[in-house]
Order: C-alpha cells, then structure tokens, then sequence
C-alpha cells in the first residue's frame, strides 16, 4: 500500500477535500490486519474460489464491501453498511397497510442501481453522492429504516437528501462533511501514523539486516586464521 510522505505536509492536501467515510477508508487501508484479510481475498477471487461466506464475514469484520475496497483507487467509491456510517440510507419495502397510493413518488426504477438488487450503492444526484443500502426484501415501493438512537438527526438528514435527489431537487449540504479544525486534525493524525508505521518498518527492515549480518558471521561459516 502507498503512503504519503509523512514529512511533507503538502504530501496530504489531496485529503482535505474528504468527508467522513473518506478518512474512514484512509484510517482503514492502514490496518495491518485490514490489509491481510483484503489480500488473501483477493488471492482467492483471482483462483476462482471466492466463499460467499467469507465475504459476508469481511464485511461484518470491517463494516465495508470487499468489491468496492479490493478495485478502489478513491476512498470515495468504498461502500459502507449502514451500521458503520449513519449517512448510510438503509432502504426497504413500504408496509402495505402504510402505503398510500395518493403520496407515491415515481419507482425507484428511475435509478436502475435501485430497481435490481440489494446491498450497498451509490447513488448520484446534481453532484452529490449519496450512500444507500437496499435491504434483501428489496426497496419497492420504498420506505427508509431510521432507529431512534442517538445518530436519529444524521440519518434523516441523509434520508431527506436521497428524497430530494429523487425528485429532482438539490439534496443539499453533506451530513457526512467535517470542519476544516477537524479535517486538519485527522491529517495530522494520519501523518503521525504513517510516520510511525515507516519507523516500524525500518526497524524490521533493520532487524533482518542484522539477523543476516550475524548468521554470515557464525564460527563455523567464517574461515578463522591458522594459529599453533
């Protein structure tokens, strides 16, 4: 995985357009254990053998689909499940007994992403990217699951931006953006962190060095000077 050159405070710029779920993936593609389980996933989907099974435990593990972290080259097109991010819209059936035919918006088949299938997608509207889960029962006639805990607020505000968005209007501001105080504190945090993850592979890199260094100077592999 590349990293930015921690020393170099322009090396992370790039970042500073990221909203929550970007420096989630940043944080997240720096886990070691992250990072193995990704590529032993990647090895067996390349043989042909991918266990369905083993990708719904990634995603339980991790909180994101492995499609989208396995071909990402942006932190932007990584797929969240709902319970990791509450601007994640978490879409199902209507209940018939509340479905009232004066007050439906046109089918979801407007979208195709959201007229087939079920899982997580995105879903652009005038230049905003909204994060949908569409749930197994599928999301026809469509209605959004919103738990009254404490991220209620996040989570309707993001359900009213997908209704905007569907009906043509401007979805408006992203739940998901962060202040520029905290976006400067997670790149700082994100330096810190590269520089200590260079440290400690220097330092492992210098480990080997030295076990190398003293297995070529063992007795019995290095020629002593005769001495009666």
């Amino acid at each position: 995985m590349s990293r930015a050159d921690w020393r170099s405070p322009g090396a992370y710029e790039d970042l500073r357009s990221l909203d929550a779920p970007g420096f989630a993936w940043e944080y997240l593609r720096r886990n070691a254990d992250f990072l193995q389980e990704l590529r032993q996933l990647e090895r067996t989907a390349r043989q042909g053998a991918l266990d369905p099974a083993e990708v719904a435990a990634f995603t339980r593990r991790w909180a994101c689909d492995f499609s989208s972290t396995a071909e990402t080259s942006s932190p932007g097109s990584v797929l969240w499940v709902p319970h990791a991010l509450p601007s994640v819209i978490a879409l199902t059936r209507l209940p018939a007994e509340l479905a009232d035919p004066k007050f439906r918006l046109p089918p979801l088949s407007l979208d195709p992403s959201l007229a087939t299938g079920n899982g997580e997608r995105l879903v652009e509207r005038r230049g905003a990217v909204l994060r949908v889960h569409i749930d197994e029962a599928g999301a026809e006639p469509p209605a959004v699951l919103l738990p009254l805990d404490q991220l209620f607020e996040i989570r309707a505000t993001a359900a009213i931006r997908l209704w905007r968005g569907l009906i043509g209007r401007n979805p408006g501001p992203n739940p998901a953006a962060l202040s520029k105080a905290r976006r400067d504190r997670l790149i700082l945090a994100l330096r810190a962190l590269d520089g200590r993850l260079e440290d400690a592979s220097y330092r492992r890199r210098g480990v080997r060095a030295r076990l190398e260094r003293s297995r070529s100077a063992r007795p019995h592999d290095t020629p002593r000077p005769f001495r009666p």
